[in-house]
């Protein structure tokens, strides 16, 4: 997340998590032990946001493969809020135009509120050649998933599955791989080539039963 956010917001994202362990009056030594503090308490949230991802089944309002598809490889937090945008593409968005110049489709959508009065125009812009979606919200750039607006027209298209350079990596599930974990990458202990790999043989196993965790085939 920090990639999104301004520099004064990161600063003061980091400020406030190091407030909770450490003090102004902090030796160097105390800093250090607060920091490695701090980077577990971390580690620890990041652990149980991911246990909670994989083992919690999603509830869907429609059922679309839109929806099916974005359970599959979001975080829950992520999920949450990508269903509402695929929720609303679908409720309170509307095309009201189509221009086509050459090998560009350029859409205007009209969004209604909740009273169904119209209070938003945006352009989505579709390059048939290369399959590329654009919103004049910039919402893709802005928060990392796309908004209702290009949802609304991915259903025009009938796209089942949200395509792969939509999807930021950060927001996966499973994107940081379960050895950044493991104790041995975190302690610097027992560097012997069996314990090496014995590692490596753990991690490889723990990478495949997360991918078929869920897999019933």
């Amino acid at each position: 997340m920090c990639c999104l956010m301004k520099t004064t917001s990161r600063c003061e994202s980091y400020n406030s998590m190091f407030k909770v362990t450490s003090g102004s009056t902090n030796t160097l030594v105390q800093f250090l032990m607060c920091f490695d503090t701090a980077i577990d308490n971390q580690t620890y949230n990041q652990r149980v946001v991911e246990f909670k991802s994989n083992t919690t089944t999603c509830s869907f309002k429609i059922g679309l493969d839109l929806d099916v598809h974005a359970a599959k490889i979001y975080t829950q937090t992520i999920f949450k809020d990508v269903q509402k945008e695929i929720y609303k593409g679908i409720i309170n968005c509307f095309i009201t135009n189509v221009n086509v110049v050459d090998n560009l489709k350029v859409y205007t959508i009209s969004h209604k509120d909740n009273r169904c009065n119209f209070v938003n125009q945006f352009k989505v812009s579709v390059h048939m050649l290369e399959h590329s979606y654009e919103c004049s919200c910039m919402g893709f750039t802005h928060v990392g998933y796309l908004c209702r607006q290009i949802f609304c027209v991915f259903r025009l298209h009938i796209l089942k599955n949200i395509p792969d350079r939509y999807i930021s990596n950060h927001w996966r599930k499973g994107a940081l791989p379960s050895r950044v974990y493991s104790i041995s990458q975190r302690l610097s202990v027992d560097k012997t080539e069996v314990s090496v790999l014995r590692n490596e043989v753990t991690n490889f196993v723990n990478a495949c039963v997360d991918q078929l965790a869920f897999n019933v085939d």
